[in-house]
């Protein structure tokens, strides 16, 4: 997960979209608690986590952090690759979230940015990358 669906949860809800995000990644949330799926945190989250300027929110998104089995280092692996990912459009952080996490071999990648999401989709096999929905219905449905 990237730091806007780690945040997702705490976010005004403004929309019906969030309302059902937030859902959606609270879910997972207990998905991961009860370890049907194993969350992955890297240098990359840490470093925007450090960034939320709120400190309630900041709280919050830290417990989910914390619930991490994983962490993926940022090295010279990952940095090429994002490159590669950024030269196909997609701005410098979301490149490091997806090379991070396909070279930290996750199953799966969650994002609440649309552009993101269909950039990653579009460019790239090695990972499945989601909108918190749509992995909830993948997750209902299989």
């Amino acid at each position: 997960m990237d730091m806007c669906a780690l945040n997702r949860p705490f976010d005004e809800m403004i929309d019906f979209r969030s309302k059902m995000e937030a859902q959606a990644i609270i879910f997972l949330i207990h998905r991961i608690i009860d370890e049907t799926y194993t969350l992955c945190n890297s240098d990359i989250i840490e470093y925007e986590w450090s960034q939320i300027p709120m400190m309630e929110k900041k709280s919050l998104v830290k417990k989910i952090m914390d619930l991490a089995k994983e962490k993926i280092t940022l090295n010279q692996d990952v940095t090429e690759l994002a490159k590669e990912f950024e030269s196909y459009g997609m701005k410098d952080y979301d490149a490091l979230h997806l090379a991070s996490s396909i070279l930290g071999r996750c199953d799966c990648f969650i994002s609440t940015d649309d552009k993101f999401v269909k950039k990653a989709k579009k460019n790239t096999d090695k990972i499945k990358v989601f909108n918190p929905l749509e992995f909830y219905i993948f997750e209902v449905l299989n």
